[in-house]
């Protein structure tokens, strides 16, 4: 069974009996790709965390109206893991981190620009459409969210807990696993090609945030931050 997007269903149970509208891109999907008919059962997530089992009730290839049956009892997510990644000159590059992201379970995907940043700027509905088909891909009740690019020096000044950054400005630094698995929220954040620069470094430590190694080899950006989710997703 395909797993289709309706982020106006909620968490209320008043809500199951009750008719929704896919989206015109969701419901030409159903309709006009899937052929899918009238009456025919699908399974349905708000990407918030649940599930619905739900109905056809019209075929409309632009306003698919569905009814809610029954919400599926899914496992409650216990932490929220927060990749925080400058973004790579090659757009792909990022494209591709943001849909392997999103398979193995990230909650969040930020972009800082850094003083050494090659790109400044992302299309963040184009990564938004990308997670969301990974989320349909990989049958997760949850979507990632992305989130427009920042300074990093703004970001930084919005530091929660468990943050950390990976850095090899610093020698004999832990290794960002020795943390994990995590309780909670935990976040790190990945430089651009080069690393962060001293200052940032500094500024980061001065914030509270804890900087870590990602092992003796030097990685890519985007490599870094698919092991750094990796990390953060471990159960």
């Amino acid at each position: 069974m395909n797993l289709f997007y309706c982020p106006d269903i909620n968490k209320n149970e008043s809500k199951v009996n009750q008719y929704y509208f896919l989206s015109e891109e969701e419901s030409l999907h159903a309709i006009k790709i899937m052929r899918m008919k009238k009456s025919q059962a699908i399974k349905v997530s708000n990407g918030k965390g649940d599930w619905f089992e739900c109905t056809i009730e019209d075929e409309n290839p632009k306003k698919t109206n569905i009814l809610v049956h029954k919400k599926l009892e899914i496992k409650a997510l216990t932490r929220k893991g927060h990749l925080v990644i400058a973004p790579t000159k090659n757009i792909d590059r990022i494209e591709w981190l943001v849909e392997k992201g999103s398979e193995l379970g990230i909650a969040e995907i930020s972009f800082i620009i850094c003083e050494r940043s090659e790109r400044k700027d992302v299309r963040v509905d184009r990564l938004e459409k990308i997670a969301l088909s990974a989320m349909k891909q990989s049958f997760s009740p949850f979507l990632t969210q992305i989130h427009a690019p920042t300074t990093f020096k703004k970001f930084v000044a919005q530091k929660k807990e468990q943050s950390f950054i990976a850095t090899l400005e610093i020698k004999d630094l832990k290794h960002f696993n020795t943390y994990a698995p995590f309780v909670g929220d935990a976040q790190i954040l990945i430089g651009p090609e080069g690393d962060f620069t001293k200052n940032e470094v500094e500024l980061a430590l001065a914030s509270g945030i804890l900087p870590v190694n990602l092992g003796e080899r030097r990685l890519r950006t985007e490599t870094a931050g698919l092991y750094s989710v990796m990390c953060l997703c471990e159960k």
